[in-house]
């Protein structure tokens, strides 16, 4: 448990160092560029569909 909440904790910093960009200037965390971590979005949301829908019943929710 403590290793998948390290995994996760690492996770969220990454993909915040990847989203946020100061605007102008020094003014860091004012705008996020969701864009600038399209790849690493991609897979979460790749990981969150797994996680959700069965793969091998087509359109079946898991339990």
């Amino acid at each position: 448990e403590i290793q998948r909440s390290e995994c996760l904790r690492s996770l969220r910093d990454i993909s915040l160092a990847l989203a946020e960009m100061p605007a102008r200037g020094d003014l860091t965390g004012d705008v996020c560029h969701s864009a600038d971590g399209y790849h690493l979005n991609v897979k979460v949301y790749e990981k969150l569909l797994f996680s959700v829908f069965d793969i091998l019943d087509k359109g079946k929710l898991g339990e």
